[in-house]
């Protein structure tokens, strides 16, 4: 009945134990599966935790019943973004984190001398224990939240000067309340705290087969795990993969090459080449790709290379707008040294 619950509760998009127990006690159709039981959410917690392969597997038997026994046709694969649970000026600089930890320690340590006091003067008028008790509670959870993200802060500053990038570049922002989230452009504009899940999905059916959080915005790596996925859960090999040009990176290609996998997307243009550069100067720079220029704010900055390109042919620069910057004066200026 737990089971059938919870699998009732992902059809109607809910997820967290206490919605379930929320749902239990007020939605007609919980009480009717339940026959009017209520069950607590620390119950389906435990449920879930215990019975956490029994109901992978279910998972896979109903993926199969969906599918009607096998994947017949391929495999699309797409990503998005999601908001973690974290506010966009929550995220840290690794270099900064240590500011903040450092004061935490001083009230925790004022905190625990006062206990002290309370404790040798037993004084009614002053804090209570209990008072200062869930204080330094408070500040120890901080605490430890902090040198969690300043963890993963490290390790993240690690891949990229594994990678090559710069020391000025490598210095991560890791949010301190969701630090397993990364800061990321956001869908609508802007950037913020976010999570790249990718989900794959039968070409046939409809089924979602595979899902899962790519690492920062490398939704490409997801490719493997996909078609990994798919492959124990069909015992048989895909034929096709679908996917946007984002996802046509060498190692899937390289990938799906040596299993016989057939893909469906365009070839991409190359990730490290500016969205300006582009075959005709005089056609602007597609909208879509604006948030990729150099801007500050609502402007190009001076010496934005990135955003202007120049035709050795005519002597001159396009603006992204493809307008033409032609020439227009030397000057020269004397200062003192």
């Amino acid at each position: 009945m737990l089971a059938g619950t919870i699998l009732y509760g992902l059809t109607e998009r809910i997820r967290s134990s206490r919605e379930l127990e929320k749902a239990s006690k007020h939605r007609v159709d919980f009480m009717w599966f339940l026959h009017k039981r209520t069950v607590d959410h620390s119950t389906f917690s435990a449920f879930r935790n215990r019975f956490k392969e029994q109901l992978t597997d279910l998972f896979k038997q109903l993926a199969l019943i969906s599918l009607g026994g096998q994947i017949d046709v391929g495999l699309a694969i797409d990503g998005t973004r999601l908001r973690s649970n974290s506010k966009r000026d929550g995220a840290l600089k690794t270099t900064t984190i240590g500011q903040p930890s450092e004061e935490i320690a001083a009230d925790l340590a004022k905190a625990l001398e006062n206990m002290k006091q309370v404790d040798i003067s037993e004084d009614p008028d002053g804090a209570t224990q209990k008072e200062l008790a869930d204080e330094i509670e408070r500040l120890e959870q901080k605490k430890r939240a902090l040198e969690v993200a300043l963890e993963e802060g490290r390790k993240r500053d690690a891949a990229k000067k594994a990678k090559g990038v710069s020391r000025k570049a490598a210095t991560a922002r890791t949010p301190v309340t969701d630090p397993d989230s990364h800061v990321m452009n956001n869908k609508d504009g802007g950037s913020a705290p976010n999570y790249t899940p990718v989900a794959a999905a039968d070409t046939n059916t409809g089924t979602i087969v595979s899902a899962g959080i790519a690492s920062g915005s490398d939704e490409a790596a997801m490719v493997e795990k996909a078609v990994s996925d798919v492959e124990n859960l069909a015992e048989k090999r895909l034929k096709n993969v679908l996917a946007d040009s984002s996802f046509a990176t060498g190692q899937n290609l390289e990938l799906l090459t040596e299993k016989g996998i057939e893909r469906y997307s365009s070839a991409g243009k190359n990730q490290n080449e500016p969205p300006a550069i582009r075959e005709d100067l005089t056609v602007p720079v597609p909208e879509e790709q604006w948030e990729k220029l150099p801007m500050k704010g609502k402007k190009f900055p001076v010496l934005a290379k990135g955003a202007f390109v120049y035709d050795k042919e005519l002597d001159c620069y396009y603006c992204p707008m493809g307008r033409m910057l032609e020439f227009y004066r030397n000057q020269t200026r004397k200062t003192k040294m």
